[in-house]
């Protein structure tokens, strides 16, 4: 699925589904889902994938199974930040987070960038450090090179925001010697290149300006979560004009998934108990 193959991915996950219908194993029958879901949600089908991670979440639940429903939440949360929904991620997180904790640790390093991303979109900026230190703790602990490379981008993004240029540059530094170490694996870190562009030019106000400036284009074409960053990021800078047209691009990249979006906090707010 990372290689874009989604119409060979789905006919295989349909082919599982019919094979499990014989058998009824309850694993395969959560895992389907699952992987239906992240099929999905890498075509950017947001409503269909969330519709599969429900699914997934309410089998994991009924079968007891407890990690696949901590991997379930963790997915729903970051399908919310995607798509715009900050406030009720941050719901999510704090019933998650518990759980992802004891059940799930393979995914904790995903959510604790998103818990980073709800952070520093609230500008709670101490709560945004925190979860960015743990992350990098965490895969630099477990060996997770794609999660510990988004760990090094994002101290580099927190102390360019901070205006730590020297910081900044060198966490850059370090971000691009690893994608170049893992590119041909993981060529989505292909998108990183405008940002460590802009760093790279952060000791120059006047080529910083007019390199974040000419990044309103490609932001167009990412989703809500990257154009906020660079709204924050221009905003830290005086930048105001140009703060509030991120904004703008930020708000038309909100997938509108309101019916659904209620549907998965009832659900998580279940698990409450």
């Amino acid at each position: 699925m990372f290689e874009g193959e989604f119409d060979t991915a789905l006919s295989l996950l349909e082919e599982a589904r019919e094979t499990n219908n014989k058998f009824n194993n309850h694993t395969y029958d959560m895992l389907i889902e699952e992987n239906y879901g992240r099929c999905y949600h890498l075509m950017k089908r947001y409503d269909q994938a969330l519709g599969h991670y429900l699914d997934a979440f309410r089998k994991s639940k009924a079968y007891s199974f407890t990690t696949a429903l901590a991997r379930s939440m963790a997915f729903i949360v970051t399908l919310l930040l995607e798509c715009g929904y900050v406030e009720q991620c941050l719901e999510a997180i704090k019933v998650c987070e518990p759980h992802v904790r004891k059940s799930s640790p393979a995914d904790l390093p995903a959510f604790l960038s998103n818990k980073y991303d709800c952070a520093r979109f609230t500008y709670d900026w101490d709560s945004a450090k925190s979860s960015l230190d743990e992350m990098q703790a965490v895969c630099q602990q477990h060996g997770d090179p794609r999660n510990y490379i988004i760990s090094i981008l994002s101290q580099s993004e927190f102390t360019l925001i901070e205006k730590d240029i020297p910081l900044a540059k060198d966490f850059a530094r370090q971000a691009q010697e690893l994608i170049d170490m893992h590119l041909q694996d993981m060529p989505e870190f292909t998108k990183s290149g405008p940002f460590l562009e802009l760093v790279a030019v952060s000791d120059s106000p006047n080529q910083f300006e007019q390199k974040l400036y000419g990044l309103k284009d490609f932001v167009r074409e990412q989703d809500h979560t990257v154009a906020r960053s660079y709204a924050i990021i221009a905003r830290s800078y005086g930048l105001t004009n140009l703060a509030q047209e991120f904004n703008q691009i930020a708000e038309s990249l909100k997938i509108d998934l309101t019916d659904s979006v209620d549907a998965a906090m009832k659900l998580i707010d279940s698990y409450h108990d």
